[in-house]
């Protein structure tokens, strides 16, 4: 099942959901948990019929943009061999790609809705 309807998961952005979620009157579907961005809990009700097909693929083009921002981290410190980092190193590289993953997912998800 995708991230978007597990309960510890943002449905939008896959941060750590806060405790609000939306599901439309009579839904089949369990209820989208969302963190506590305010554009994340619009994004979850725009697409919250979204196919999972469909978020399927926006989530690997959003793996895509995590891995490129990984690429510009490596770039920047000159390094492509992990087991080369150091824990800061890693731990930046790291923050990157997740940083990029919430915001593709987020930025991908809001101009694909509404449907």
């Amino acid at each position: 099942m995708p991230h978007r309807f597990d309960e510890a998961v943002c449905a939008v952005c896959a941060r750590y959901a806060q405790g609000y979620g939306y599901a439309p009157k009579g839904a089949k579907r369990p209820i989208a948990w969302v963190c506590e961005d305010p554009e994340c809990i619009q994004v979850a009700r725009e697409t919250y019929e979204m196919p999972n097909d469909e978020f399927n693929r926006i989530e690997r083009l959003a793996h895509a943009d995590a891995g490129h921002a990984l690429e510009r981290y490596c770039d920047r410190i000159g390094k492509t061999d992990f087991r080369e980092f150091d824990q800061t190193e890693f731990e930046e590289a790291m923050a990157s790609v997740f940083s990029e993953y919430h915001e593709a997912m987020k930025g991908r998800l809001k101009n694909e809705a509404p449907f």
